[in-house]
């Protein structure tokens, strides 16, 4: 891209070499071009948690995770990066990665959306999922019970509107 963000440019040759485990690119207004290239930047590096909530994914949010294959990014945290219904793409592309830790809170991942998406993580090495302030609503249920076949060891679900409908 045109605009793209000078530390980005020269993220590869900063990162490479040195013995930095965790980058935290929050809240920087980062497209998901940008979250590609970042991505494979990453692949020769140590960085093994990687923060990059509240920018712009959105549709690249698959294409960003696979270019993760190659990288050490064990945990990955990706809130309000407008997701949405995109996420039901990512199970694919974490199978082939080293991501246990998923943090997709207020993504606007509807009910529906959250049950494919958990339908297809049978493949994947994930523990940990937050899925925080997403609209599951009354499809909690059926999301369990597609999270039964997989490693996931840890859900949460604060603020997903279950409350208001009836389990079971």
């Amino acid at each position: 891209p045109e605009s793209l963000p000078l530390f980005l440019q020269n993220l590869g040759s900063l990162l490479v070499g040195t013995k930095v485990t965790t980058l935290n690119v929050e809240h920087n207004a980062l497209i998901g071009e940008h979250a590609v290239l970042l991505a494979e930047k990453l692949q020769h590096t140590t960085v093994t948690t990687l923060y990059f909530g509240y920018n712009k994914l959105g549709e690249k949010a698959a294409l960003f995770v696979e270019k993760l294959q190659t990288s050490q990014v064990k945990t990955l945290s990706l809130p309000s990066n407008n997701i949405r219904k995109h996420a039901v793409q990512l199970p694919e592309k974490l199978a082939n990665t080293k991501i246990k830790t998923l943090d997709l809170e207020w993504n606007e991942i509807l009910g529906e959306d959250a049950v494919k998406f958990a339908e297809n993580l049978q493949k994947t090495q994930l523990k940990s999922l937050s899925l925080k302030h997403n609209p599951i609503g009354k499809y909690a249920v059926a999301l369990g019970k597609k999270l039964q076949k997989t490693k996931v060891t840890t859900l949460d679900l604060q603020g997903c509107d279950i409350e208001n409908h009836s389990i079971g």
